[in-house]
């Protein structure tokens, strides 16, 4: 008699352990992060997906650690709400995961026990921060059609409508200057914008080995008119050795241009830019450094975000559509490459953008 209670005991802690590696190894196959927690919100096993959202080596990291040690405040006090309910019913919200910041939706379903008693929470965490990214730059470029673009369309149909006006119409000379800022205004517009989807949608298996110099140098023949009618002085002297780098002159040219033009609208009359080209290891880093009063420490991290303008305090909007900086980065990222900006001890802004060079590069 009491052998056979010992065999079905056995044979209950073994269908216990076949239920437990088969719910383990169907957890260990979604694709999405799941953990299933206790009543304490605490973990009791999860999923390879987990591991990887939260950043840890395996999820047995992750095992007995608790709800709030990974999740945002948000979804851990939802997901513990959930543990505390006695209802049976599933519940979802969206949060940002801490600390990395990543916008996730969670799912919470009951786990319930052979007896139809909860022992626990199902939790399935999915990243959907490129989702929120992609309506938010959805949401900006419908801002910009809806301001940007439309605000010189107005004001040309305003000029149209009071020239119609005798006693209020402009003089020829008059009109034709500010029909001419409107028209120029409208088309930088829709070349940053148009600019930017070009970049954007670039394939860089198609970029051609090419000396950045070459790159640098139509960047400055393009901005000198601008620098002279300053007075403002472009240093950039340039490497005696080839800088070969995979890439699209066109968009690079761009980008340079982007920069310097960006250098000398924030650099006074009279005053200076200075362009540096330094060689480190397998990369080649254009610095661009204007004379202007730099960028405030809480500004820095947007200066590269579509739709993001430089304004310093006490000066007025330089105008633009903040679209020209947000170029840089995605031509340096499709690239393999990074911008960066930061102060200089004269208080003014630096630029850079860093490429990997080809294996050829004379620099290298």
């Amino acid at each position: 008699m009491i052998e056979r209670r010992i065999a079905i005991v056995r044979e209950a802690v073994q269908r216990s352990r076949d239920a437990r590696r088969l719910f383990a190894d169907t957890l260990k196959a979604l694709p999405a992060a799941t953990i299933l927690a206790d009543d304490d919100g605490r973990v009791v096993i999860s999923n390879p997906a987990a591991a990887k959202l939260f950043g840890v080596a395996d999820e047995a990291a992750l095992e007995g650690q608790p709800l709030d040690a990974f999740l945002g405040r948000n979804a851990r006090d939802a997901a513990l709400s959930f543990l505390n309910l006695s209802t049976h019913a599933p519940g979802e919200l969206e949060s940002v995961l801490q600390p990395a910041g990543r916008n996730v939706l969670v799912r919470t379903v009951p786990f319930m026990g052979g007896a139809g008693v909860r022992v626990g929470t199902i939790i399935e965490i999915t990243d959907i921060s490129e989702l929120r990214a992609a309506q938010r730059e959805r949401e900006d470029t419908l801002r910009f059609l809806s301001h940007d673009m439309k605000s010189p369309a107005s004001s040309l149909i305003g000029l149209a409508r009071l020239q119609r006006d005798r006693e209020r119409a402009l003089a020829p000379e008059q009109l034709s200057q500010r029909l001419e800022l409107l028209a120029q205004r409208l088309l930088a517009l829709v070349d940053g914008f148009v600019g930017l989807a070009r970049a954007e949608a670039v394939d860089p298996s198609a970029f051609e080995e090419l000396d950045l110099r070459d790159a640098l140098q139509d960047a400055i023949d393009e901005v000198w008119a601008v620098a002279q009618s300053r007075r403002i002085e472009v240093r950039a002297p340039l490497p005696t050795v080839s800088l070969l780098v995979q890439g699209d002159r066109t968009l690079l040219a761009r980008a340079l241009i982007n920069l310097l033009g960006n250098a000398l609208k924030f650099s006074p009359q009279g005053g200076s830019v200075q362009v540096r080209c330094r060689v480190h290891r397998r990369d080649v880093t254009v610095e661009v450094e204007d004379s202007g009063p730099g960028v405030a420490e809480e500004a820095r991290d947007s200066l590269f975000q579509r739709f993001t303008r430089r304004v310093h305090r006490g000066q007025s909007d330089p105008g633009g559509a903040g679209l020209g900086l947000a170029f840089v980065r995605v031509v340096a990222e499709k690239h393999g490459g990074r911008v960066w900006m930061q102060g200089t001890p004269s208080g003014s802004a630096l630029f850079a953008i860093a490429l990997p060079l080809s294996s050829r590069s004379s620099a290298t």
